[in-house]
């Protein structure tokens, strides 16, 4: 059973990312990049991170807790990408600015 789990761990630290046609990833990542300056997700992150932790810390049964630990890796994973998303909006901006800066002092 726990080798068979370590294998699933494997690949999907492996490969991650699952490829879906008809998903346009530029749309999620602009969500995403949205997100990050958003206080209200910031507050739904604190609070859901503060009720899984408090669960799995009430002393339940250990297939629960693997269920609770899955989601708190689930949630911690979307603020990663979340603030992937935003760093790459802020590096992406600060090129087209530097950009556009260099062409008008070309001209």
């Amino acid at each position: 059973m726990i080798k068979r789990f370590l294998i699933q761990l494997l690949f999907r630290l492996l490969d991650p990312e699952i490829k879906l046609s008809g998903i346009d990833d530029k749309k999620i990542d602009e969500w995403l990049a949205r997100q990050w300056q958003d206080a209200g997700y910031h507050e739904y992150f604190r609070r859901r991170d503060l009720t899984l932790l408090k669960t799995m810390g009430s002393g339940i049964d250990d297939s629960t807790y693997r269920t609770y630990l899955g989601k708190r890796l689930e949630l911690l994973a979307m603020l990663h990408k979340i603030e992937l998303a935003y760093s790459k909006k802020v590096k992406d901006t600060e090129k087209r600015v530097k950009g556009r800066a260099n062409k008008k002092v070309n001209k």
